[in-house]
Order: structure tokens, then C-alpha cells, then sequence
């Protein structure tokens, strides 16, 4: 089904934010596992799977941003449960690259 939005460039600036705002938790990443290797690792992953309950649902690139996520359910700011479930995506692949098959 094609949606239809009022504002196109809402849509892609929206887009582009919260990409942006991943890039800056993702460098934040990065920083840790270099800093503190090898536990860096281990809390880069326990950061990313947990950072969107952080701060009453704004990682720090959420929050560098401007937005927060919030739960469908009843609007509460995103829970530590929604959040790894939530970057369980992004959480696999870096457990799988840290610890080979």
C-alpha cells in the first residue's frame, strides 16, 4: 500500500536524523572498544543493546538529536526489554564479528 505523506522532506530529514543519530552511537561504539579493549567489546555491546532505555528513551545520538523513543504499548519512554529486542539487529552481527564461529 502507498502511503501518502503531506511533507516529503519531513520524511527524508527524518530519515536522515535518526541515521545520523546511530552514526553518533555507533562512534560511541567504536570509541569504547578502542579505548577499553578488550572489555571495550563487551560494554560496546551491552551500550548498544541498552541504549535506548537510557535517558528515558534517547541513546546519546538519540539525545544529541532530539528524539527519544517511545512505546506503542502506552507511551512510556522505551523499556530495557523493547530496547534489546529492539537492536537486536545491530547486537548479533557485533557478537558474531567479536566472538568468529
Amino acid at each position: 500500500m502507498k502511503r501518502k505523506y503531506l511533507l516529503k522532506s519531513g520524511i527524508n530529514t527524518a530519515r536522515l536524523t535518526r541515521l545520523m543519530a546511530k552514526a553518533i552511537d555507533l562512534f560511541l561504539v567504536l570509541i569504547l572498544s578502542m579505548l577499553f579493549y578488550p572489555f571495550g567489546l563487551i560494554l560496546a555491546i551491552a551500550y548498544i543493546g541498552l541504549s535506548d532505555s537510557l535517558y528515558d528513551g534517547q541513546s546519546v545520538g538519540k539525545r544529541f538529536m532530539g528524539f527519544a523513543v517511545i512505546s506503542l504499548e502506552d507511551g512510556n519512554p522505551c523499556s530495557v526489554k523493547q530496547s534489546v529486542i529492539r537492536n537486536l539487529p545491530i547486537v548479533i552481527p557485533m557478537v558474531f564479528a567479536i566472538i568468529p564461529l
